[in-house]
């Protein structure tokens, strides 16, 4: 069941940018977990609950005006970690706050990124009838290969092809701009392939080199791009990864 006021294969936009900055990386590495989690979670949360087009209640696109309580719904985050997560976001600079009780809050370069993707919010909402992100709220909030997660998820989809919706990257390149081991993308893309968010196809070994073709990844959900079964298959199906380590 999808709650009232989400469509079915409905997406949201997210500015793509920061994600592809290994400095925001590494800032984001430096915060305690927890508050890294909450903060990756509630820009995922914020951008589905972002205006697209003007409207006259809100200053710009790009802007949600939310309550704590609703954003601790949205995220299943406790509310002392929604305000960590809220703070770290206006420490990366990745979020303005432009009015309180209830707040409004804006997704930085929202209108003026040079580019963006497009993120699946029905299927974050799962088939759960709540108001609930079910996708997000069901990662832990405790462990570090959750954050990695985050990363890797928000990345690829930053970097994804427009035309085949699949993002083709090595875990050397993963390591430069995200600053994780081997082991910890590996991890980071197991937790994601077992909580049913992103599919994993393995490279092919290269008989005369021996070395195998970088993995390609997509997000599972639909975001409404034409012949996007066809591109990424079905979402229901069960995607495995081949986990590399050192």
């Amino acid at each position: 069941m999808i709650p009232l006021g989400v469509q079915p294969n409905s997406w949201v936009k997210m500015p793509c940018g920061w994600q592809t900055d290994p400095d925001k990386h590494r800032a984001i590495n430096d915060m305690p977990t927890g508050q890294a989690i909450a903060a990756l979670k509630l820009y995922i949360g914020l951008c589905c609950k972002a205006n697209f087009k003007g409207r006259t209640d809100l200053p710009s696109p790009g802007c949600a005006r939310i309550t704590l309580s609703k954003l601790c719904e949205l995220t299943g985050l406790s509310r002392p970690m929604v305000v960590a997560g809220l703070r770290g976001l206006r420490e990366l600079e990745l979020i303005a706050v432009l009015a309180q009780r209830p707040a409004v809050y804006c997704i930085k370069d929202y209108e003026s990124a040079s580019y963006w993707t497009k993120l699946p919010r029905s299927y974050f909402y799962g088939s759960r009838p709540s108001r609930c992100l079910a996708k997000l709220a069901d990662l832990t909030s405790r462990r570090s290969a959750t954050l990695h997660a985050l990363q890797l998820y928000l990345y690829l989809a930053s970097i994804r092809d427009k035309r085949t919706l699949k993002a083709t990257v090595s875990y050397t390149h993963l390591d430069e701009v995200l600053h994780l081991s081997r082991n910890e993308i590996a991890r980071g893309l197991f937790l994601l392939v077992a909580h049913d968010l992103i599919g994993v196809r393995s490279g092919d070994m290269d008989p005369k080199t021996k070395q195998r073709a970088t993995n390609v990844y997509w997000l599972l959900g639909r975001v409404g791009e034409p012949g996007e079964g066809a591109l990424v298959g079905v979402v229901t199906a069960t995607h495995k990864v081949r986990i590399e380590t050192i």
